[in-house]
């Protein structure tokens, strides 16, 4: 810096120091840290040339004002910062998130009307988001349990991400690792964060009397109801001839249908009832463990398709077991090919809760995946459709659907 400069901000520097107090000055030396070497001098040439100069009383003020100073830094490091504000707003997000998702599925015919299993899964999601509202409210009045209390949720976020793991398996692959990834790294910041440690003391963390027993009942209730769901015979919405047995208990001899008694254009496998629409033919087919397997193809050849009919007895069917028989019935030759699930449905139907999933293949043709699977409450009897056929040809698959009976 030259000379001419230097004397230009001296000239600024006096300027501004024209009409300052003696508390002014001493303040601006308790932050000397914050200004220039020569202004500070310029400062305590000044402060000492004051008419209500005393060394005492500055040092007083000077002292006042880093205590002041340090104050407010520490109250600045405990202010909510961007990344804890961040977090709390996923407490909110993913509570609502959890909510919706229950609220969508957990109705008594997801769960095969087995109603403890269906709390389950309600208990937990109310434990969870009372989880995570205690753990907001914590955090936003800064309570000694409040990092407890964020450890806790995440690692009841861990374990339910396992849970869907073990029922999924590699359908739930990302979405465990992900889970796992942002608890791990939400729990590093919690623990190292110096904003953290200033916001809540590690010397003054600790668990509330009252935590013990909000958690041990959030877990407590949904192990008992699911234990009690492991055990129970699901029930059915109207009277079930089954209700209250177990499969080995069922005389399911009576169950099997008469093929005397059949009506014109019936068909059956011995458990259901199948209405040939004009212009298809049908086989039996026999298939492992005493089942057999309806097949209907076109009559003439015209069209290329064929529809496989399986049916069965079960104690319970749920949108979940529809979609793992789904899953396992893919032809993983055509999964290469480019495909779209165009239909996803759940209906009722006059033989009872019909699921059907619909893909379209583009290969040479336009190949259309055609799957469902009826289920009645009523006899426990079920019926697995799975069609192939080309977009272009014309296939009664709705009117076989429809024509469906499980009784005589």
């Amino acid at each position: 810096m030259t000379t001419e400069e230097k004397n230009l901000f001296l000239k600024d520097w006096e300027k501004e120091l024209e009409n300052k107090s003696f508390e002014d000055l001493a303040t601006i030396l308790a932050n000397k840290d914050d200004y220039a070497p020569e202004f500070v001098e310029m400062v305590q040439q000044r402060i000492r040339a004051h008419g209500d100069y005393s060394e005492e009383k500055a040092n007083a003020i000077i002292e006042t004002a880093i205590e002041e100073r340090k104050q407010n830094e520490e109250l600045a490091e405990q202010r909510m910062s961007g990344w804890l504000m961040f977090f709390m707003f996923g407490l909110v997000f993913g509570s609502l998130s959890l909510l919706f998702r229950t609220y969508s599925i957990a109705t008594p015919e997801y769960y095969g009307y087995n109603l403890p299993l269906m709390w389950t899964e309600i208990t937990i999601t109310l434990g969870v988001v009372v989880l995570a509202g205690y753990a907001f409210i914590a955090l936003y009045k800064k309570w000694n349990n409040a990092v407890y209390l964020v450890y806790t949720y995440l690692g009841v976020a861990v374990f339910l991400n396992l849970l869907s793991w073990i029922q999924l398996g590699s359908e739930a692959n990302i979405r465990v690792l992900f889970g796992g990834a942002v608890a791990i790294i939400w729990c590093l910041y919690f623990s190292n964060s110096e904003r953290i440690k200033a916001r809540y003391p590690e010397e003054e963390r600790s668990f509330f009397k009252r935590d013990k027993y909000i958690i041990g009942t959030i877990i407590v209730i949904p192990i008992v109801l699911f234990i009690w769901g492991l055990n129970s015979t699901p029930s059915s919405p109207s009277l079930s001839i089954a209700d209250g047995l177990e499969a080995g208990e069922i005389d399911q001899t009576s169950l099997i249908i008469d093929e005397k008694k059949l009506g014109e254009n019936e068909v059956t496998d011995g458990f259901t009832i199948v209405t040939i629409p004009q212009g298809i033919k049908h086989e039996i087919v026999d298939i492992e463990e005493g089942h057999k397997m309806l097949v209907l193809t076109d009559e003439k050849g015209n069209a290329f398709y064929e529809i496989r009919i399986i049916s069965g007895f079960a104690e319970s069917f749920s949108s979940s077991d529809f979609e793992e028989y789904w899953l396992q019935s893919r032809d993983s030759t055509m999964l290469d090919d480019p495909h779209e699930l165009t239909t996803n449905t759940t209906s009722e139907i006059k033989a009872g809760k019909c699921y059907r999933k619909v893909e379209e293949y583009q290969s040479e043709l336009t190949v259309i995946w055609d799957f469902s699977m009826v289920f009645s409450y009523k006899t426990h009897k079920y019926c697995l459709l799975s069609a192939w056929y080309n977009k272009k040809d014309d296939v009664p698959i709705d009117d076989i659907i429809d024509s469906i009976k499980f009784e005589q």
